[in-house]
């Protein structure tokens, strides 16, 4: 597909899901009743496993290295690590799940029932979700700890530059993962190896400064620092951070819709 063609391949995606947006939510609801069928504890693990793994993270990081934020408590770090962690364990868990997504709803594919554009709106929806339950405590922590500002209004423009890096993401992934299946190996230990090289426990006080190119090139610290600064800081906004995050995350929905668009049929026939 040609450059100029990419736009046109992320407009066509977005309106599709958007005429398909009842198709959409109905397999967003069946992802989250099959995921927890059986289970005892049901849709209430939707809540309790990202208080869980907040709750680990921070033992390990608060209590077990005692690190802190400079003039700042326990709260003021748990607020700071909480941030960055809830984005990126939705980034995780959609990135991990696309790169099977295809082979897993390939019968549906197949036989016309499921449009293979469905399959990432349906991982985002379900890492939305799941992020929007973190979003909530990191908000209590935020009151709690009177760091509540008017930058929580750039909330909301945040979340959809997110979900647009999502989409993009996992048009990506799961193309890619119904070519080369051993890209689901590949994402599982990139995702594990970003959790901590990623700017979510730690600061730039804490960084080496001639380090800090790494964090600049890392697309991870951007994503965090969009929400940080929702949330966290009550400084200035900083402008430029924010629209390095829009431009990736758009870049990135160009790039996914045009790999979809291009490569779907063959992904499909070879998944």
């Amino acid at each position: 597909m040609t450059p100029g063609r990419q736009p046109l391949a992320a407009v066509a995606l977005l309106c599709f899901l958007w005429q398909r947006h009842r198709s959409v939510r109905a397999s967003i609801h069946h992802e989250f009743a099959n995921r927890y069928s059986g289970s005892l504890l049901g849709l209430v693990w939707v809540f309790l496993f990202p208080l869980l793994f907040l709750t680990i993270y921070a033992f390990v990081y608060a209590l077990v290295f005692r690190v802190r934020l400079p003039g700042g408590g326990l709260l003021d770090y748990l607020l700071y690590v909480f941030t960055g962690l809830v984005p990126y364990l939705a980034m995780m868990e959609a990135a991990n799940t696309a790169t099977g997504s295809v082979r897993s709803h390939l019968s549906a594919i197949r036989s016309a029932l499921m449009p293979i554009e469905i399959v990432p709106a349906r991982i985002v929806g379900v890492a939305l979700a799941t992020m929007l339950v973190g979003l909530i405590l990191v908000s209590v922590i935020s009151v709690w700890t009177d760091r509540l500002s008017w930058h929580v209004l750039l909330l909301p423009g945040v979340v959809i530059a997110h979900a647009a890096f999502f989409l993009g993401l996992t048009c990506l992934l799961a193309v890619l993962g119904a070519l080369i299946r051993d890209i689901t190996y590949v994402v599982n230990l990139f995702s594990l190896m970003l959790l901590f090289l990623s700017p979510i426990a730690y600061t730039d006080t804490m960084l080496a400064p001639q380090l800090w190119f790494l964090r600049d090139l890392n697309p991870v610290y951007y994503i965090v620092d969009a929400y940080r600064q929702s949330f966290f800081e009550t400084g200035p906004v900083d402008w430029g951070s924010l629209f390095v995050f829009l431009v990736i995350s758009v870049t990135t929905l160009l790039a996914g819709a045009a790999m979809l668009r291009r490569f779907k049929g063959i992904a499909t026939d070879n998944a």
